[in-house]
């Protein structure tokens, strides 16, 4: 493993971004958007004020991977594309002797001396080469003060790099967009648990329960048959795009602990044209009707990562598609 420090300008990781020469979909990173807004504007603030600002860590590989500095990277784009306007309690900068307010304010309501200010802001940024996923997953754990890993990062370092780089493709399909996943639910990256249970459930294979253990312990055997997995992954991602073609408004209803369960039903049916109208029918009918579906909700109650409340759920909707 090599290890280089470089300092580079606002800018340039900007336009790196943008061309998709950085990624920020690191396996071990969070979803953006973990900041509230003071964080974010002090942020901006300290970058126009020439402060110092913690150091990015990228893994340099065929794409750059933002390994810690997710959320700052993607506080700045965001806020260079105006997508928030500054606290509206931060002290005026001085530049040359000259006083610039930037309390409440968007980038272009900036002037221009304060833009260029900001595009030139230089963050060190430490490039890590020839590195394992365990150098990466030590790196990361170190640079976070040996704090635990979450449930859904310790997922992550227990597939190989090609297999979560599929699932992601899971994790951000724009159809988990119009189920009732919350903003918590993206933010906790409970995203990586529920494509590992659609996995689990497409494959056929037995489990013991849906409990954190178990989904590592599955997670870790992806990589015995690394093909056959990533066979599976897109066969996922086939249904995931056939539902988000099919079903066009978002269904508020449809919780995590029934993402599953739509998916393996779906498909049982998707071959059959006949099958899946009726489905799609059926299901536009189950979520609309949702809260009176004591024989389904019984499953749904407590200790719903049982294999008894799993088998409950998932019998309910393959029985509609038999």
């Amino acid at each position: 493993m090599k290890v280089s420090l470089k300092t580079k300008t606002v800018s340039n990781l900007l336009y790196n971004l943008k061309k998709g020469k950085i990624s920020l979909e690191h396996p071990l990173q969070r979803q953006t958007g973990q900041w509230k807004r003071q964080a974010q504007s002090e942020l901006i603030d300290s970058l126009l004020r020439e402060y110092i600002v913690p150091p990015l860590c990228f893994h340099v590989d065929e794409v750059t991977y933002d390994i810690d500095g997710v959320q700052r990277l993607s506080i700045i784009d965001d806020y260079m594309k105006n997508r928030f306007a500054l606290s509206k309690h931060l002290k005026p900068i001085i530049i040359d002797e000259q006083e610039y307010i930037i309390a409440g304010k968007k980038y272009e309501q900036l002037e221009e001396e304060l833009k260029e200010q900001l595009k030139a802001a230089q963050i060190h940024v430490y490039e890590i080469l020839d590195a394992t996923m365990e150098d990466i997953y030590e790196n990361f754990r170190r640079l976070n003060n040996g704090k635990p890993l979450n449930k859904a990062q310790k997922l992550a370092v227990c597939m190989d790099v090609e297999i979560n780089e599929a699932i992601h493709k899971i994790m951000a399909h724009p159809f988990l967009k119009k189920t009732g996943m919350t903003a918590g639910d993206f933010k906790a990256d409970n995203t990586r648990n529920i494509a590992c249970q659609m996995l689990i459930l497409l494959s056929g294979q037995e489990f013991t329960d849906f409990r954190s253990p178990s989904i590592a312990k599955y997670a870790y055997s992806l990589n015995e048959n690394k093909e056959e997995t990533l066979e599976l992954i897109h066969r996922v991602v086939e249904v995931l795009d056939e539902l988000d073609n099919k079903i066009e408004e978002k269904i508020p209803s449809m919780k995590k602990l029934s993402i599953p369960m739509v998916v393996v039903a779906m498909e049982k049916v998707m071959d059959n044209p006949e099958k899946e109208t009726a489905y799609l029918e059926w299901l536009k009918d189950f979520f609309d009707t949702y809260d009176s579906q004591d024989e389904y909700l019984k499953f749904c109650k407590t200790s719903t990562a049982s294999a008894e409340n799993v088998m409950g759920r998932l019998d309910y909707f393959l029985k509609v598609v038999e």
